[in-house]
């Protein structure tokens, strides 16, 4: 299947982005390696960062089905959260080459805060927070801030840990915190 103008855009940025940070990163630069136009680029994409936006657009579409749902009596099955964690491991790890690149400069910055949104989101949507009041908020932001940060290094890291040690240790993590717990 022919790659399109979308996907070769993405792979040419992923690629300076190995080489460069994104300030240093010219569209001339993008659109000469992706063969695009000017145009082409511009009618798909208004700036670099939307590039990138759209690529981690794509990549948490695919993750976030994979979270677990509360069952009929508000609980959720241990297995499947299991089950839910370690599919998005593995999903992260598939795409090591699209964030990899992202860590340098402004890069890093836009996928901390792109994690950090999403699983912030998760979890006040997920969660077993009760009613939202401002300690509860701040539990759910402590725990998004410590989730962010063990995926954003394991991603910096190229995914070199096994998914099953980062497994472990987000379910250990899960079921000893006490904004976790049921």
């Amino acid at each position: 299947m022919a790659e399109s103008s979308r996907q070769r855009i993405q792979r040419a940025l992923f690629s300076l982005l190995e080489e460069w940070p994104i300030e240093s990163i010219t569209v001339s630069e993008v659109t000469s390696r992706a063969g695009v136009s000017r145009t082409t680029y511009y009618r798909l994409y208004d700036s670099l960062e939307s590039v990138i936006n759209d690529a981690l657009d794509e990549l948490f579409s695919r993750v976030e089905p994979l979270v677990p749902r509360k069952d009929e009596k508000g609980n959720y099955d241990e297995r499947l959260i299991e089950l839910s964690v370690y599919q998005m491991l593995y999903c992260y790890k598939s795409e090591v080459e699209l964030l990899c690149p992202l860590m340098h400069g402004s890069g890093g910055v836009i996928l901390y805060h792109r994690l950090f949104d999403f699983v912030h989101n998760l979890i006040k949507k997920y969660g077993s927070w009760p009613e939202q009041d401002t300690v509860n908020a701040m539990e759910q932001i402590y725990v998004t801030a410590g989730m962010t940060a063990v995926i954003y290094q394991w991603v910096a890291n190229n995914c070199e840990e096994p998914i099953e040690d980062m497994l472990k240790m987000i379910m250990r993590a899960r079921m000893t915190s006490p904004f976790t717990q049921q």
